[in-house]
């Protein structure tokens, strides 16, 4: 009853304003250029770029007009609603096209018929803002946004054509065939491929190539997209450092653990585990670094080489990916048993007997949530190639945004937040402690080393993933932008150049710890074993073995 109300209020007065509202045109002879969107109502949507003071309004105009909605907003009478009001007043923009993008016919018609009902018990008439006679569909020169309302949009193909007289088919022109493409509904103006490819790509788009065998746009192999030859050369250098680095440090200290891991209890023995993850990692890399670039990244069709758009039927791209993704996701997830287990040791006092009798839970979701995740990306083949470092993964080409969404910035927030309540309650804990009971936690929990270094380590990543997940909302909520609107600066390359150096440092982080903790001890115990054996090899011989005569004299002269 209130929202009713409510909405009786507000809309009759958004109607009175409306109803004399002027029908809008392209203006087709207007001077104008691109700017960016300013206005909250519209910030969010598939675009950001609009057309200057259109209508001889400005953003603050617009606003105040826009802002008028609100209440019918709330009812979502139409999930296209925002959308059929900003493309009205502010249209999408783009370079290569004479004139502003406005909303189709059908995506008005669609608004009209949801929305209807809503507006018809509250006002007299619909305001003409909702007249969709004035709007136009398609057309040779005319383009518009229909918020995917039809599941039909232009992109273009090649034909045959065959003749009466003739079975033989020549090639004609490309023309138009219909699927999605981004809300955006191309014309039949655009008359070739390299045409759609610069539209869908303003940035280098001179780089990037329409391929028939995926019927899409790819970049080439070795060209230019988001990141200069440069920038991908410096990545390469920190790679083959970083790879070989982690891989070395990770063989290293699990060879020193190997020694002593039948003393090594829980939390510690979770951080041996993430030192295995970056091993397989580290090693995802090297194989990437043997293969080069282009034998990892690049696929070959009609002489022409460009970055895989679906790596599953490459086996070297699916096997680095595979290694890469899963044990990434592994590693957070051994992450957050460390969190655990150091909170179950510190806070709740369990000793390291109560937490082993659990681990085996602990290897079945380690080692489990990653690769059911990676089974379910693999059957989508949604594997695509990270331009800058040439590794196969997911989320990097700007048609698989969403993908990105769902296995990155999903499992990540949610490990993140995940290990962080842990560590917070553990340290928590840990500090309404007194100090004379520390070391009496540390002993029911069986360990000979205290529980602060541990948690100084899960601190640590908890600092680098922070970072790591940072980058990627950063990277997606960007990517639109930098592909379309060739006025942005691009991607700030220090961003994800940092990222990378950071997924490294988890593990060698990792191994250096290891390292520290565990080589002192089995230093002593070499050296006392070599002691011995330098004893052993320096003290006279016994005779006593030789002389059995000799022996028993001996016994009977210390009896007596």
């Amino acid at each position: 009853m209130c929202v009713g109300i409510k909405i009786f209020l507000l809309i009759f007065y958004v109607a009175r304003c409306l109803a004399s509202a002027p029908p809008y045109n392209l203006h087709e002879g207007m001077n104008w250029k691109c700017e960016p969107i300013r206005i909250a109502f519209c910030k969010d949507l598939k675009y950001n770029i609009t057309v200057s003071n259109y209508n001889d309004e400005n953003q603050e105009d617009h606003e105040k007009f826009l802002k008028s909605f609100q209440p019918l907003i709330q009812t979502r009478c139409s999930k296209h609603l925002r959308l059929f009001l900003c493309a009205l007043r502010v249209p999408l923009c783009h370079s290569d096209f004479p004139k502003p993008i406005t909303a189709c016919r059908s995506l008005c018609e669609d608004v009209h018929k949801n929305c209807r009902d809503t507006l018809l018990p509250h006002v007299k008439r619909i305001p003409a803002v909702f007249n969709c006679s004035r709007l136009k569909e398609n057309k040779e020169d005319q383009m518009c946004l229909d918020g995917g309302v039809k599941k039909t949009h232009f992109y273009p193909t090649t034909t045959t054509k065959r003749t009466k007289n003739t079975k033989t088919s020549k090639k004609s022109k490309p023309t138009i065939r219909r699927v999605k493409t981004n809300h955006v509904r191309k014309t039949a103006k655009i008359t070739s491929a390299a045409t759609f490819c610069r539209v869908l790509y303003s940035r280098n788009s001179q780089n990037y190539f329409y391929v028939d065998k995926v019927q899409s746009c790819a970049l080439g192999c070795m060209k230019d997209g988001l990141f200069t030859s440069s920038e991908k050369q410096l990545a390469e250098k920190w790679i083959m450092a970083l790879a070989c680095l982690c891989v070395l440090m990770s063989v290293l200290s699990l060879f020193v653990v190997v020694f002593n891991y039948h003393k090594t209890a829980y939390p510690e023995r979770t951080i041996s585990f993430i030192v295995v993850c970056y091993l397989f990692y580290g090693l995802a890399y090297v194989i990437r670094l043997v293969y080069s670039r282009e034998g990892v990244s690049c696929q070959e069709e009609n002489g022409f080489q460009y970055l895989l758009v679906d790596g599953s039927g490459n086996i070297t791209c699916a096997a680095t990916f595979v290694l890469a993704y899963c044990f990434s996701l592994a590693q957070n997830i051994w992450w957050i048993m460390l969190c655990l287990t150091w909170f179950l040791s510190a806070g709740i006092r369990w000793n390291s007997n109560a937490i082993k009798s659990k681990s085996s839970y602990f290897h079945v979701v380690a080692w489990g949530v990653p690769c059911a995740i990676t089974i379910v990306v693999l059957v989508l083949r949604k594997i695509d190639v990270n331009e800058l470092t040439g590794i196969c993964s997911i989320g990097n080409r700007y048609e698989n945004l969403s993908t990105l969404r769902a296995f990155v910035l999903g499992p990540l927030f949610t490990f993140l937040v995940m290990g962080s309540m842990f560590l917070l309650f553990g340290f928590i804990a840990l500090l309404r402690i007194p100090g004379h009971l520390i070391m009496e936690v540390n002993a029911r929990s069986n360990l000979k080393r205290p529980l602060a270094p541990v948690a100084v380590y899960a601190a640590l990543h908890t600092f680098f993933s922070t970072f790591i997940l940072a980058s990627y909302f950063y990277e997606y909520f960007n990517k639109a932008a930098w592909y379309h609107d060739p006025a942005t600066t691009g991607p700030n390359y220090i961003v994800f150049l940092v990222r990378l150096i950071m997924e490294f440092f988890i593990g060698l982080c990792a191994s250096l710890w290891l390292l520290c903790v565990h080589t002192p001890p089995l230093y002593k115990k070499f050296k006392l074993k070599l002691c011995r054996s330098e004893v052993v090899m320096n003290s006279p011989p016994d005779h006593t073995l030789l002389d059995p005569v000799r022996s028993q004299t001996d016994t009977n002269e210390t009896s007596i």
